[in-house]
């Protein structure tokens, strides 16, 4: 009998070892606008012969409002910034696939990243995501608002003003917000006005002088 144990034992040691990884793959919209939600998928395998529980930890990014769930279930340092955590154990039979959907709301406009979620099994074995990157544009009102630039609000804010944006090139746009633009030479658009004024005031001057000459 312990003979059979054994083998039965060895048997389903082999098999998970000769299984299949676990494939964990985060989903979101690369874009939303400003005060929409933004949903998060989480999808993941059991790829093992028997039922298996899975330990999954998301990390969640800075400047965000939690939707749903509407509480972190931790808090953890990660890089001296306290972030919050959410957790779940989720028990899949096998060859069963599994999705987890969270709902958090952006508080700014830009760029926001987050880290891969972390997947535990029985045997303290690590399985991790994909990371994803996600952009937060502003809802056009045609006025560049304040934490409003060319990158995050190009409808409103046209490249070139000052907006804190370097758009280092050449492109006949002299951006203030850049040092060295190479469009911000000698025939920028302040420059250009003040040598139009002066062909003006000149041709103006030639004009007069040579009405007077004439009479």
């Amino acid at each position: 009998m312990k003979k059979i144990i054994f083998i039965i034992a060895l048997f389903l040691l082999i098999s998970l070892a000769n299984a299949q990884e676990v494939k964990v793959i985060k989903e979101v919209k690369t874009s939303i606008t400003q005060d929409e939600n933004l949903d998060v998928k989480i999808i993941f395998n059991n790829p093992y012969p028997i039922t298996t529980k899975f330990q999954i930890k998301e990390i969640l990014p800075q400047g965000v409002t939690l939707v749903n769930p509407s509480r972190a279930d931790n808090f953890e340092y990660h890089d001296g910034i306290l972030a919050s955590i959410y957790k779940w154990q989720i028990t899949l039979d096998q060859g069963e696939l599994a999705s987890i959907t969270y709902t958090i709301k952006p508080n700014g406009l830009g760029e926001y990243g987050i880290s891969p979620t972390k997947l535990t099994d029985p045997s303290n074995k690590v399985y991790l995501s994909n990371p994803v990157q996600f952009n937060v544009y502003c809802q056009s009102n045609n006025i560049c608002e304040k934490n409003e630039n060319s990158l995050n609000c190009p409808l409103d804010c046209d490249k070139g003003i000052k907006d804190n944006i370097c758009d280092y090139r050449l492109d006949n746009i002299c951006d203030e917000d850049c040092e060295n633009d190479p469009d911000c030479g000698f025939f920028d658009k302040n420059s250009a006005s003040v040598i139009f004024a002066i062909a003006l005031l000149i041709i103006i001057i030639f004009f007069i002088y040579t009405m007077k000459k004439r009479y």
